[in-house]
């Protein structure tokens, strides 16, 4: 899976926004891209795309509307969002010196309650004091595994079963249950 991202926008869509033309390619290889959802056992992924501007922003409004509402009778089943940036306000969206977030994001957790949203953006909230890259918002988890460059990008893993996550860096790891 991948979402698009600020350094992603390749051309203008339909609507004279910036998007990220090129994600297309990748999708004829069987990547799930941008405004797709995959369903797996237990959950829901949906891919959010980076948008440039209220047209892009009220599609993937609808577009979380429309998911939300179909939901229904899988209601137990979790809920994960892949987007870009992190919501605001919170130690994943930390840099150091201010937050650097998206309040749409936050928003739209709020309303949607997502179990888990998987982001980046943030470079460095995993290493500065104040920063994280694990926190919640209501009952939403919000993992930004942030960059590091090395033999092994720093990175996190989900497990579904066990419902928990593991962040590597090489300098640092950590664990967090999902369902506490």
């Amino acid at each position: 899976m991948v979402c698009s991202g600020n350094h992603d926008l390749t051309g203008r869509d339909a609507e004279g926004e910036k998007a990220a033309l090129w994600l297309t390619r990748a999708e004829a290889s069987g990547v799930v891209i941008d405004d797709a959802t995959l369903v797996v056992p237990g959950a829901r992924i949906t891919v959010c795309p980076w948008w440039d501007g209220p047209q892009g922003r009220a599609r993937l409004e609808r577009e979380l509307t429309e998911q939300a509402a179909a939901a229904g009778d899988q209601a137990d089943d979790r809920w994960i969002w892949v987007y870009h940036w992190p919501p605001s306000d919170l130690p994943v969206s930390w840099t150091g010196r201010q937050s650097y977030g998206d309040a749409d994001l936050a928003g739209w957790i709020a309303r949607f309650s997502p179990s888990l949203v998987l982001s980046g953006h943030v470079h460095q909230s995993p290493w500065v004091d104040g920063g994280s890259w694990i926190a919640r918002s209501g009952a939403t988890w919000i993992i930004n595994a942030g960059r590091q460059i090395g033999p092994v990008p720093s990175h996190a893993v989900v497990d579904l079963d066990a419902w928990s996550a593991r962040w590597t860096s090489y300098e640092d790891s950590g664990e967090q249950r999902l369902d506490q």
